[in-house]
């Protein structure tokens, strides 16, 4: 299957690659020995979303946007927050015939 989408020159294989979580590795490691040393947190169920976007312009955006919060849940030490990370920005295939 991959090679009747044409490889990595697809723009429905190079999509594919954006939506899976491996690409995600580096930056969030990154975030995790960063700032999970000084104030630990884990992830909020239910609140990760990837979303592919064609842009006016004929680029494909990959967004996945993840929400995360405080293991400790009083509320002087609570906290969340929500992080973004954008990948993709290639130009599209065209759909016209």
């Amino acid at each position: 299957m991959y090679n009747a989408l044409g490889g990595d020159n697809s723009p429905l294989v190079r999509v594919l690659k954006c939506i899976n979580q491996e690409v995600l590795a580096p930056p969030v490691l990154k975030m995790k020995m960063e700032i999970h040393k000084h104030l630990a947190y884990k992830d909020v169920r239910g609140h990760w979303t990837v979303s592919v976007r064609l842009k006016a312009d004929d680029w494909i955006y990959v967004t996945h946007m993840k929400r995360e919060q405080s293991h400790d849940a009083t509320p002087e030490n609570h906290f969340e927050f929500t992080w973004c990370f954008v990948r993709g920005a290639f130009r599209s295939f065209s759909i016209r015939s």
